[in-house]
């Protein structure tokens, strides 16, 4: 399946020797340094089961294809991914869904250097439907149609930290959008067309802004 591809957003992080690495001591003489991005992925209100996370070497600001390494989390949301060097590299998460015509993620882009370092995210979650929506195409049209599908919806948030969160639909006859992972506080929603629809959704004009509450599931019909 064709779907775009967000870019990857650089997000503020605390960078912190691996806690995983502490117990190794000093290195011995001709020893390479441990190389690993290692944390924990924490929803509450839910968890993190089935979101898959993706480490990808960058050089010269891209995806540098020679390096790429996913798992899928438990419900613990631990993972640790040793990396060929140091450098830069691109962090990103993916929920359930994102090849059915969902896309829900979170990006960054972390330095590694001798020793590994944490990446660790802690979201208090929420539930959002978003009800009334104009029906869009079904998968099998969307892969049978040339190029990427241009009409859809859109969600964002900025999250604690800086750090960027969002989702988009583009499949759907149902005119029904649920969100089951929504980072609770203020979300930006708003729909993706010919104009608009190369931006990545927090360059884009919303069209209503919705409270999302932790552990409560927030209804909403679209305007129109």
């Amino acid at each position: 399946m064709r779907m775009q591809v967000l870019p990857a957003i650089l997000l503020a992080i605390s960078i912190a020797p691996s806690c995983a690495r502490t117990e190794t001591g000093s290195l011995e003489a001709g020893e390479d340094p441990v190389l690993s991005i290692a944390g924990q992925i924490v929803f509450d209100g839910g968890d993190p089961a089935g979101w898959r996370l993706t480490i990808g070497r960058i050089q010269r600001g891209a995806m540098e294809l020679s390096f790429s390494e996913e798992v899928e989390l438990g419900k613990d949301g631990r993972f640790e991914i040793a990396v060929p060097e140091a450098g830069e590299y691109a962090v990103g998460l993916a929920g359930p869904g994102t090849r059915s015509g969902r896309h829900t993620s979170i990006h960054d882009r972390v330095l590694v250097q001798p020793g590994g370092i944490r990446w660790d995210l802690r979201m208090a979650v929420g539930g959002l439907v978003v009800e009334g929506l104009k029906a869009l195409p079904t998968l099998a049209e969307i892969v049978a149609a040339p190029g990427d599908p241009k009409e859809g919806y859109w969600a964002a948030a900025t999250l604690a930290g800086g750090r960027e969160w969002s989702s988009e639909l583009c499949v759907g006859r149902r005119g029904r959008w649920e969100i089951e992972h929504a980072p609770s506080g203020t979300i930006r929603l708003g729909e993706r067309n010919g104009q608009n629809y190369h931006l990545s959704p927090h360059e884009r004009e919303p069209a209503i802004t919705v409270t999302v509450k932790p552990g409560e599931v927030t209804r909403v019909r679209w305007p129109g």
